[in-house]
């Protein structure tokens, strides 16, 4: 035997004949250790119990009350505890049987020819108490057998009823409840039985998330009290604020046809037969994710990356092609195997804002481009009419720019430098051209790196 670190593990079971659950058992590496463990009869949660292990070894836990099988219940115990499994056992390692996980994902261990330690041990079915299934509306009560004039008490949800057993015996109480899976335990004679409880929908219908600007055929099924699908039968649907008459198939199904969604819608669909009232939504969504506002640098390669989903929002768009529009010009970019787009921005874009467009089957999704500029220069600079000027002007993106001409305009001049190993490139403007300027005006100064251009400012004085 081996023991794996702190996790649930779980067996699943199923009745062979009626029984009550009594106890369960498992193995613990040591005392002390506080366990927890659930237990679930066809999918719902009946039972649970906590407690702390007496020693080291096999333990069988006694349960506080019963819980109620009937043949071919499918039941299951799931526990929370340092994992004890057998690898070579006299135990069968079946599939679908034995699990070990974090309680949402679960690992079969029969791939590794394990099965967990856990036992149920079962009683002699008293006789008492089922299970209840039923379809919404159907009013078949959940009862019990406890004898004439016996006093028994229902807890359904935290609220007790009190009832006491007919001339035949029979005690039962109203289940009014939803859709949904419920417990009811039954205490009689200071015995106490949990039975499960599930209460059927009668209208079958789904939330949806789809793409905008997407066609969708919502499909709606509905049944009677007696899980018979409704034919041929008038049923008002409410869409948004609107209410509209359809008719049910010879299958009990509606099918609403939406074209190019481009909101969220939501549906109530009232089953005439049962009286059940059920709201669904299909929500609206952009199938571009990933898309957002870029910045970058003049002359930098970078990428604009996102995924383009497909109508249904669950899978990406393979090997399609999306149009991708900068500011007055279309590009074609395709996704990959993944729906991923990784589209190259010209680098040659002009600093400054710019609009990025992308489009794919009627939607389109806006967001910006801010080229920033590579230069580095001081803003304004002051010179005597009598000196020379030696301007420093810097070019770096994500990165200095090494050994690239720079020009600078000023007054009908053209004077160019070249950037050194740190990226700074220096100007020399020779007396001769200052004096040729004019005390106490300003002056533009235009510095250039290819579509690059940053105006400056130049002061003169005496």
């Amino acid at each position: 035997m081996t023991v794996f670190d702190k996790a649930y593990y779980r067996n699943v079971y199923v009745a062979e004949k009626d029984g009550l659950i009594s106890a369960v058992g498992t193995f613990f590496n040591k005392s002390g250790l506080n366990y927890q463990f659930y237990i679930y009869v066809d999918g719902v949660n009946v039972y649970s119990q906590k407690g702390t292990s007496e020693f080291r070894g096999y333990s069988t836990i006694q349960l506080d009350k019963y819980v109620q099988l009937k043949k071919g219940d499918e039941f299951e115990v799931v526990f929370l505890n340092y994992v004890p499994f057998m690898s070579s056992s006299r135990l069968h390692d079946q599939a679908n049987v034995s699990f070990m996980g974090d309680g949402k994902e679960w690992m079969d261990l029969s791939e590794q020819s394990q099965v967990a330690i856990l036992k149920v041990y079962t009683v002699a079915d008293l006789g008492i108490t089922g299970n209840l299934v039923k379809y919404y509306g159907n009013k078949t009560p959940f009862t019990a057998n406890v004898g004439p004039g016996v006093k028994v008490t229902f807890e359904i949800g935290g609220v007790k009823y009190n009832r006491v057993g007919d001339e035949n015996g029979m005690a039962s109480v109203s289940i009014g409840m939803g859709p949904g899976n419920y417990k009811v335990t039954t205490t009689v004679n200071n015995t106490s039985i949990i039975s499960a409880v599930v209460v059927k929908t009668t209208i079958v219908a789904s939330n949806v998330k789809r793409a905008a600007f997407t066609n969708y055929n919502y499909k709606i099924r509905l049944f009677d009290v007696s899980g018979a699908a409704l034919k041929n039968t008038k049923v008002k649907v409410k869409i948004n604020t609107k209410t509209k008459t359809y008719k049910t198939d010879s299958k009990g199904y509606i099918t609403i046809p939406f074209k190019k969604l481009t909101s969220k819608k939501t549906i109530t669909i009232t089953n005439p037969k049962t009286g059940q009232v059920s709201k669904k939504t299909i929500t609206v969504m952009s199938r571009f994710v990933g898309t957002k506002n870029v910045k970058m640098y003049y002359l930098d390669a970078t990428r604009y990356t996102f995924i383009v989903m497909g109508n249904d929002l669950k899978t990406p768009l393979k090997n399609k092609y999306v149009s991708i529009k900068i500011d007055k010009k279309t590009y074609k970019a395709k996704t990959n195997a993944k729906g991923v787009v990784s589209f190259k921005i010209p680098k040659t874009l002009a600093p400054g804002n710019h609009k990025i467009t992308v489009k794919y089957g009627g939607e389109e999704d806006a967001t910006k481009l801010a080229v920033k500029h590579v230069i580095k220069a001081k803003k304004t600079v002051t010179v005597k009419r009598s000196s020379k000027l030696v301007y420093k002007v810097t070019l770096k993106g994500k990165k200095v720019i090494k050994n690239k001409k720079v020009t600078l305009k000023l007054n009908g001049k053209k004077y160019t430098a070249k950037t050194n190993s740190k990226g700074v490139a220096k100007f020399t403007v020779k007396k001769s051209d200052i004096k040729k300027l004019k005390a106490g005006k300003k002056y533009t100064m235009n510095v250039v790196y290819y579509k690059d251009t940053l105006k400056r400012t130049l002061k003169v004085k005496r």
